[in-house]
């Protein structure tokens, strides 16, 4: 007997688009050109397409016989530039924690309200391989008020902060809490001899979805850079964190972040130097000496 051919309904029609986009949308890859062709042939209209390609950027490239494709699959130059223009994205998506410390110890009697509060981050933050906020960076909030208007024994104490900087200079909104309403304060328990201990840890979180440009954070995947220190005179001790780098002058390679470095030596007063390394950043650190 003859074999009937299954004939299509619009139904199965819409149903086969309806899982292509579903594909699309929760696989890890970002939709590559390719994939575009197969949706604008499926029928699939530009704003879907242009909604999931914003919503998973990424590592992706455009050929011209790949452009031609989209083009001749009705694409238009809006997807075009669309798709390429999310080639050099990557996303930091919401609620991605970022561990910290405190670098000193806190007097909760001391605290008055908007002194400075330095935290260091614990881990390096990567974004499809790529670091974009380094460990050892350091990140500084506020004091905050709480009631009474006095500090007591009884009360918490409140340390805001608002953002975090990333190695391109970008400053990203964080909150106190992973999901819910957002939260820029961290309180604290104070301990029977009132003091926050340096070490103590906290968790930001980021709020709201960021894209990033790739090329910003150009350099940061194998973590180090070449940096030079040099001092007016020669001969300088540098320490970082205690631990001894090096005397002036000389050569050495970091991670990406936020440095404190002391310079000392004899006969002169001890300099400290704040730097960042990253992209885009100065490679010299230079300290000039006063006489004690």
């Amino acid at each position: 007997m003859p074999r009937r051919r299954a004939r299509l309904t619009i139904g199965d029609v819409k149903l086969a688009v309806g899982l292509l986009i579903c594909l699309v949308a929760y696989s890890q890859a970002p939709p590559d050109a390719a994939t575009v062709v197969k949706l604008l042939k499926a029928g699939v209209g530009e704003d879907t397409i242009v909604s999931l390609i914003r919503q998973q950027p990424g590592a992706r490239s455009i050929t011209p016989d790949e452009a031609v494709a989209i083009k001749n699959a009705g694409g238009s130059d809006k997807l075009l530039s669309t798709l390429a223009g999310q080639a050099g994205k990557v996303t930091l998506h919401d609620g991605t924690p970022i561990r910290m410390r405190l670098t000193r110890t806190l007097s909760y009697v001391e605290a008055s309200v908007n002194d400075p509060v330095d935290f260091e981050v614990l881990d390096d933050l990567k974004v499809d391989g790529t670091i974009v906020i380094a460990r050892r960076s350091l990140e500084t909030g506020t004091f905050i008020r709480t009631e009474p208007k006095k500090w007591s024994r009884g009360d918490k104490l409140g340390v805001n902060l608002e953002k975090v900087r990333l190695l391109n200079g970008e400053k990203v909104p964080v909150r106190a809490v992973k999901e819910g309403e957002k939260a820029v304060a961290f309180l604290f328990l104070p301990t029977r001899d009132t003091l926050i201990n340096q070490g103590t840890e906290i968790t930001a979180y980021v709020d709201g979805e960021v894209s990033l440009d790739r090329a910003a954070f150009a350099g940061t995947t194998d973590g180090m850079i070449d940096m030079s220190f040099s001092s007016n005179p020669q001969g300088a001790v540098v320490r970082i964190y205690g631990t001894v780098l090096g005397r002036t002058p000389f050569v050495t390679r970091l991670q990406p972040g936020t440095y404190r470095a002391v310079f000392s030596v004899d006969g002169y007063v001890d300099l400290t130097q704040n730097f960042v390394v990253g992209p885009g950043r100065g490679t010299l650190v230079n300290a000039p000496f006063e006489l004690k």
